[in-house]
């Protein structure tokens, strides 16, 4: 299958009073074209600094060591996202690759209307002018199911609902029909009627343009419903890498069994306490020798201390362990 995007070993590190950690270490992760990818974990587990990473929107004390972010073109051979200018960098945001950001009330700017901020990428990028900018994110906006939307582009954000706004951030992300949309947690803070909205919005966009979409969120049940392919991430680390139906069906890492394992089910109902994974995601300073997750994984054995575990192809699928499940 064609891969829009491959990112191979990227490390991002951050310089603190504990000394240098990395947020991404060693992170390799391909998105297919047309498809929804879902990269879930906990928090803390490197989901968004690998996100930011592919836009190169670390900033200090945050650096990108190593690493390749391959962008495929039509025509001739991938562009590695790291080497580019900044100048460079800035006709790939927002055009190629667009991103909604988890809280659409602090990514937007509160002191310009939606319509200027969704004109301001279109006119950057497609260089219309006003008028056809103007238009054109008239459209976006309905296109998202904005009501009204040529009296709604005159709104300020505050004006707005949270579901409006995350609308707004999506017509934003999509004015300029990027080839991959990364939506960092676009449902937080949303009530369900409203996330259900959202991600059938982005279900929908992915079949009528072929676009594909990083999908970052903690929520297991979006992933199953919404995504073809599932990576899953702990430490900085990717652990486990699958398509949504074999993970779901068939996870191989014990952390990934143990985030399926405190989903609520109909027999946990029977359960006074649903079931959860003992300790706490080791911080980034303080890693221990060997598997990142020995600490809390009951099939913990020598071998797992022995020295970084590798990631293991088996299948068509990827794990980080020493004793699959």
């Amino acid at each position: 299958m064609t891969q829009i995007l491959e990112i191979k070993n990227l490390k991002t590190s951050f310089d603190t009073k504990q000394g240098k950690i990395f947020a991404s270490d060693d992170v390799s992760l391909s998105l297919p074209k047309g498809q929804i990818t879902a990269l879930v974990g906990e928090s803390g587990s490197g989901k968004s600094v690998t996100a930011m990473s592919i836009l190169r929107l670390i900033d200090k004390p945050g650096k990108i060591e190593a690493g390749q972010i391959l962008l495929n073109n039509a025509e001739g051979a991938p562009t590695d996202l790291l080497t580019l200018s900044e100048k460079q960098m800035r006709s790939v945001r927002g055009n190629r690759i667009a991103m909604i950001f988890q809280e659409p009330m602090t990514s937007l700017n509160p002191v310009y209307t939606v319509g200027d901020q969704i004109m301001e990428a279109v006119m950057l990028h497609q260089k219309l002018d006003a008028k056809e900018a103007r238009a054109k994110a008239i459209a976006m906006l309905k296109r998202v199911g904005i009501p009204n939307p040529e009296r709604r582009i005159d709104n300020y954000p505050h004006e707005m609902s949270g579901g409006m706004r995350q609308r707004v951030m999506i017509a934003m992300g999509l004015s300029c029909h990027p080839e991959l949309l990364i939506a960092d947690e676009p449902t937080t803070a949303l009530d369900v009627t409203i996330q259900a909205q959202i991600l059938e919005l982005i279900q929908g966009l992915v079949a009528d343009t072929g676009m594909s979409v990083l999908l970052i969120t903690h929520d297991l049940g979006i992933v199953a419903e919404y995504a073809q392919k599932v990576a899953v991430m702990y430490a900085g680390e990717i652990v486990e890498v699958a398509d949504v139906k074999s993970l779901f069906a068939n996870p191989k890492h014990p952390y990934t069994k143990g985030l399926l394992g405190s989903l609520p089910s109909l027999q946990s109902k029977k359960e006074k306490y649903l079931k959860a994974i003992p300790g706490v995601v080791p911080h980034l300073s303080e890693l221990p020798c060997g598997c990142r997750f020995q600490d809390r994984c009951e099939k913990r054995t020598p071998d797992c201390i022995q020295g970084a575990i590798p990631l293991t192809e088996e299948a068509g699928r990827l794990f980080r362990c020493v004793h699959p499940c």
